[in-house]
């Protein structure tokens, strides 16, 4: 019989074997977390054979570095194309907010979240989870920053985009231990500090006063 469609070279079946073996890797990661994942597991999903796998990344953290680096490209581009694909008005911070809530509401996050915990305790995968996450801060960053101009000219973007980031992992968080109610709370919360807190050019965050009550003084 003859073969359909061009011949795959050798290129395109290596990056093709790596992508199934991010992807397998993100998928195991989010339901058995970092400790239940194994590279025996990633490579049976992947539908390659243990040697091609440990010819690509040789150690479970090369494997896990390298998923987590693809979800952020892959997460990257998504937030792009919808940030785009928004109309002309809707293209403000309060869109932005809804489009990064909207695109981080996945598996992916799940697997996110296993590498952050897993890395508190893990003298070896800390290191990994500190660039991942400071990476990926920067990344969103720089698109807040492309897509808002008054977000590339606020000294205090960056800190805004932490936490944004934060409380949509919280919210992951609860949503997954079946707290909805608490998981949408966050995100309305995040709605509304971003109105409360605009990005703007060379302000500062608006100075908050702490009453201490009477008695309740730390000694």
């Amino acid at each position: 019989m003859a073969r359909i469609g061009p011949r795959q070279t050798q290129a395109e079946r290596t990056a093709a074997t790596r992508t199934a073996l991010l992807e397998a890797t993100v998928e195991v990661l989010a339901e058995r977390g970092y400790a239940g994942t194994s590279t025996t597991e990633i490579a049976r999903r992947a539908g390659v054979s243990r040697g091609a796998q440990l010819h690509h990344f040789p150690a479970k953290a090369d494997l896990v570095g390298a998923a987590l680096d693809h979800v952020f490209a892959e997460r990257e581009a998504v937030f792009r194309a919808y940030f785009a694909a928004l109309p002309e008005a809707e293209r403000t911070q309060a869109g932005a907010v809804e489009v990064l809530a909207e695109t981080g509401q996945s598996s992916h996050q799940l697997a996110v979240q296993e590498l952050l915990n897993a890395a508190r305790t893990d003298d070896e995968l800390r290191p990994l989870a500190r660039r991942v996450l400071r990476d990926y801060e920067a990344a969103i960053t720089a698109i807040f920053a492309e897509v808002l101009p008054e977000a590339a000219t606020d000294p205090f973007a960056s800190s805004r985009v932490m936490v944004a980031l934060a409380l949509l992992q919280s919210a992951g968080l609860h949503r997954e231990l079946g707290l909805v109610d608490e998981a949408d709370e966050l995100v309305s919360t995040l709605r509304v500090l971003a109105e409360l807190f605009p990005f703007a050019a060379d302000t500062a965050p608006t100075p908050v006063s702490i009453t201490v009550p009477e008695g309740k003084a730390s000694r």
